[in-house]
């Protein structure tokens, strides 16, 4: 687990989508948190469950499971401009893919994303 804590030196904030749309069928987000993260430039081919490819910009390594469909963004919470609609952000990127891998000993996880 140390491991997995001393490589996340930077900070996200990150927006959980809700299952819930708003009136207008777009997605309803819960309020926004800070975390630490690894953030990676790093653009990768998926393969989405329907069959289209997308290409991801990021790779992130965060302390908590991110929800795919939620949007990241590579700054502080203080320094967020748009609060309320967290894609209207210039740097928002949204979770496309996420994965877990166990440690050797099982004790603790490591929460990939690709965005």
């Amino acid at each position: 687990m140390r491991l997995i804590t001393k490589c996340q030196r930077e900070y996200l904030t990150y927006w959980e989508p809700l299952p819930d749309t708003n009136e207008y069928g777009e997605p309803v987000f819960a309020p926004p948190v800070e975390m630490t993260c690894r953030f990676d430039d790093k653009i990768q081919e998926i393969i989405q469950q329907d069959g289209t490819v997308v290409h991801g910009k990021v790779q992130l390594i965060t302390e908590k499971k991110l929800q795919v469909g939620g949007i990241v963004i590579r700054k502080r919470l203080e320094e967020i401009t748009y609060m309320a609609d967290p894609r209207t952000n210039p740097e928002a990127y949204k979770v496309m893919v996420v994965m877990e891998t166990p440690t050797i000993s099982y004790r603790a996880r490591l929460y990939e994303a690709i965005c």
